[in-house]
């Protein structure tokens, strides 16, 4: 065995650890079955130095949520109420659908042992339909992963303000959504500042108001996000401004 070898199967025996886990509590509604989890990971030194296991060890709680026996498809993280009673989660459907009905959200009463649940119908916008659509920046500059220094800036700022979505841009819109799928609720407190949404698109819709926000490739509407496959390497809702403004002439 070379050196380096030998450090490096040196290196994970010496920080190896091992973690636990214990059911700590399970509750039994209609359907489901929720078992409340506690983890314990020991970091394990083994005959070589002296080791604090209680400064070595660490614990977390989850909540593992069955169906019928089967673990759920959860769309993003579930929430728990301040006083512990309600757990709140959106379940997707396995193989997952674009369009149409797209996922259940649903509250389990922890402590009145009730079942809530809401289809979430993901929005068919047809073009014809839509009017007074228009776009605005929510800031003039935004957060960029690849170069912290460097934010990105956002081209005619214009203080924020609303200015009209071209023809082709709202077909775009619509070609882009429909191959979006639904991936969680939004909750505010998931998107923290420098991770805001970048951009509100706003038109009516059959007598409607509707509102989207954007945030990379994501769109939010109706309290949910929905977003492509794939990865996105580019700001794609700040290529979208871009794209709209050059239709109108304002930037090459």
């Amino acid at each position: 065995m070379n050196a380096r070898i030998f450090l490096t199967v040196f290196w994970i025996i010496i920080h190896a650890s091992v973690c636990s886990s214990q059911v700590v509590k399970t509750w039994t509604i209609d359907s489901f079955q929720v078992n409340l989890v506690r983890f314990e990971q020991v970091q394990e030194t083994p005959g070589i130095f002296p080791i604090d296991r209680t400064s070595a060890r660490s614990f977390y709680s989850l909540f593992e949520i069955k169906k019928q026996g089967k673990l759920v498809t959860l769309g993003g993280n579930y929430s728990l109420s301040t006083d512990s009673c309600f757990l709140s989660f959106l379940e997707l459907p396995s193989p997952r659908i674009k369009n149409g009905k797209v996922g259940t959200f649903y509250t389990l009463g922890l402590c009145n042992r009730k079942v809530t649940a809401k289809t979430v119908t993901k929005p068919g916008w047809i073009l014809s339909e839509i009017s007074n659509a228009t776009i605005r920046p929510l800031d003039s500059l935004y957060y960029n992963p690849y170069n912290q220094n460097v934010p990105f800036s956002v081209p005619n700022y214009n203080a924020g303000k609303k200015i009209a979505l071209h023809p082709k841009m709202i077909e775009g819109l619509l070609v882009f959504f429909n191959a979006t799928y639904l991936v969680g609720p939004y909750r505010s407190s998931e998107f923290p500042a420098p991770h805001n949404p970048h951009f509100e698109l706003n038109f009516t819709y059959k007598g409607e108001e509707i509102s989207v926000l954007m945030y990379w490739g994501r769109y939010i509407v109706d309290g949910y996000v929905y977003t492509g496959e794939g990865s996105y390497i580019e700001p794609t809702d700040l290529r979208f401004w871009e794209a709209n403004e050059r239709l109108w002439g304002r930037v090459k």
